[in-house]
């Protein structure tokens, strides 16, 4: 947490749940703000920096320190009585150690380390470690392990869920990470519902946003098909030959949403002529780091909006997500472009952290479909850690591609009752309508099939109109 000032009118957030990141130490003015919440009468929920702990009972000092689990591989799960391991933080991740907490502070379960056989929980090795889940004092909730570091961190692909997908279900892996935190704070009673954000936590509700990447096609008939029928869709259009032809094609659709598909590759011709040589007619293409990196991705939007696309939104073409000079290029868009509200960029392909451009086994993660590297259904913000965790204005969106309508049907039957209202984001490529490539008889007979079965039951939605609907609330 940072301060520059004690608020001026405390009494707006009298009686309330106050969650604190405590990622370094404490000033002195931030110190106080602290004892100004806790005499207000609110609960304060911390994690990060331990030693930080002595500014809420002086009783911590000197008796709690930070330690790394010995092996760097090893993820941190919650054990609590009578419920299975919840894992809650991956590798690397380090957690608080007491020698003896203060009088009246209660421990809550055992935290374990999670190593071997990782991927698979019941063949992974669960070692206790001497610290508990979290400390509960008189007004206060430490939980141990850094879990919402944990999650941002997963959330837009800093650290990979791959090694830990079964964990959990695996397209609803984060939703269903948020419900085992609500259930475990229920254990200190704190009534922690994040499904209220949701809306009525009694009826679960699903948004549909049907996302169409128009990738270097003319083909209408998922517009012409939705348009018969009434449904709004978002139409994701590249800069290309065809621009022209859409931008006239989708203007005069007020239901119809345009947004700028980026680029984030280019043609490898070498491989390329490799394989048209071998009688493969696939064009073949590298990582294009300097179309997103700096100001890359600034300069693809503004060559756009020269061109004549109107659009708030920006959604991914291909399949490479560049870490972290996709966040940093994100900041300088919203910086520049404050029309722009959303992107969607989290969806199957390769996340390359950390300077790597091609694959290797430690900063690279593939997801096939129908996975999600980001597998939460809600829109949500990013964290610049380059600046101190500055939180970028714009909403992120999860999506999927090409998906089944049995497999929908599934998704649509799942229970989380914490989180009862939820947005789900569904690629169709118009260039696949009518082609082979996913169905036998093409993708559009699907998506007819789709509309007939599901059309009443879901609100069909767009980015800029869920975002101006609900999320500006």
């Amino acid at each position: 947490m940072r301060v520059k000032e004690l608020p001026k009118n405390p009494k707006k957030i009298q009686d309330s749940i106050i969650v604190c990141i405590w990622d370094g130490p404490l000033d002195p003015l931030e110190a106080d703000l602290l004892q100004v919440l806790r005499h207000q009468g609110n609960q304060l929920i911390v994690e990060g920096r331990p030693e930080n702990l002595k500014s809420l009972d002086s009783g911590w000092a000197g008796q709690i320190h930070w330690r790394k689990v010995e092996n760097p591989y090893a993820g941190l799960a919650w054990k609590l009585p009578n419920r299975r391991p919840l894992l809650m933080a991956p590798q690397g991740w380090g957690f608080a150690a007491a020698r003896q907490a203060p009088e009246g502070v209660r421990a809550l379960g055992q935290l374990l380390a999670v190593f071997g056989e990782r991927q698979t929980p019941s063949n992974a090795v669960l070692k206790p470690l001497h610290a508990p889940v979290g400390w509960s004092g008189r007004d206060y909730i430490y939980l141990n392990g850094k879990p919402f570091a944990a999650f941002q961190a997963w959330l837009q692909g800093q650290e990979d869920l791959l090694p830990w997908l079964n964990w959990r279900s695996r397209l609803f892996w984060l939703d269903e990470w948020v419900t085992d935190l609500t259930e475990t704070l229920s254990q200190w009673k704190v009534p922690l519902h994040f499904g209220q954000t949701r809306g009525n936590r009694k009826k679960k509700t699903f948004h549909i946003i049907l996302r169409h990447d128009l990738d270097h096609s003319k083909d209408t008939s998922y517009l012409d098909e939705e348009v018969k029928q009434g449904i709004p869709a978002t139409h994701g259009v590249l800069k290309d030959e065809n621009m022209d032809f859409w931008i006239k094609k989708l203007n005069p659709l007020k239901n119809h949403e345009t947004v700028f598909h980026y680029e984030t590759a280019e043609r490898c011709l070498k491989e390329t002529v490799k394989a048209r040589w071998r009688g493969n007619k696939e064009c073949h293409v590298k990582p294009a780091a300097q179309k997103i990196a700096g100001r890359g991705l600034e300069k693809q939007v503004w060559e756009a909006k020269k061109l004549g696309l109107e659009f708030s939104s920006l959604t991914r073409h291909r399949g490479f997500l560049l870490y972290p000079e996709w966040i940093d290029a994100l900041d300088y868009v919203y910086g520049r472009f404050g029309e722009i509200t959303a992107s969607s960029s989290m969806f199957r392909g390769s996340i390359m952290r950390w300077g790597v451009r091609y694959p290797d086994s430690h900063n690279v993660s593939v997801w096939h479909h129908p996975d999600c590297p980001s597998p939460f259904w809600w829109p949500f913000k990013i964290a610049h850690a380059g600046i101190q965790g500055k939180i970028l204005p714009g909403w992120e969106f999860s999506c999927f591609m090409e998906t089944e309508v049995e497999h929908f049907q599934k998704i649509v039957k799942s229970k989380l009752p914490n989180l009862p209202k939820f947005l789900l984001t569904i690629i169709y490529h118009p260039a696949h309508s009518k082609a082979p490539t996913f169905y036998n008889w093409g993708s559009l007979a699907n998506l007819r099939k789709f509309f007939t079965k599901k059309k009443r039951a879901f609100k069909f939605t767009g980015f800029a109109a869920f975002v101006k609907q609900q999320l500006s609330k």
